[in-house]
């Protein structure tokens, strides 16, 4: 079974049950072949491409799942990389949901939201 290789060092720490999901959200794109941040880093759009195939749809459901694996990588990737407009950033952004599910109003962006 294929294992991502962490790396020495990660973006924040987490709690262990957070580690845990993100981990298996990372050997999830191993199995892919992205087992490095290296591979991670080489061909972003083919990530990408791995994680809409094992969430595909624009259920709601799967824009979380969608996220959970970018929450990863996140966590796995160079500070300096994630200063940066990055192709994970902008699918990030592809998959905000629909509803804030505390107000249940459209989703806003935070670059545009406006202070109350």
């Amino acid at each position: 079974m294929a294992k991502f290789v962490h790396p020495e060092t990660y973006s924040k720490n987490l709690a262990a049950t957070t580690e845990k999901v993100y981990s298996g959200k990372l050997n999830t794109l191993a199995k892919a072949g992205f087992d490095t941040v290296e591979k991670l880093l080489a061909d972003p759009k083919k990530v990408i491409e791995a994680i809409a195939a094992a969430s595909p749809g624009d259920t709601e459901a799967n824009k979380t799942a969608r996220r959970y694996f970018l929450s990863a990588i996140f966590w796995v990737l160079p500070a300096d990389y994630k200063t940066k407009e990055n192709p994970f950033h902008k699918f990030w952004e592809r998959n905000m949901p629909s509803t804030d599910a505390s107000t249940g109003l459209t989703w806003v962006k935070k670059s545009k939201l406006t202070p109350s």
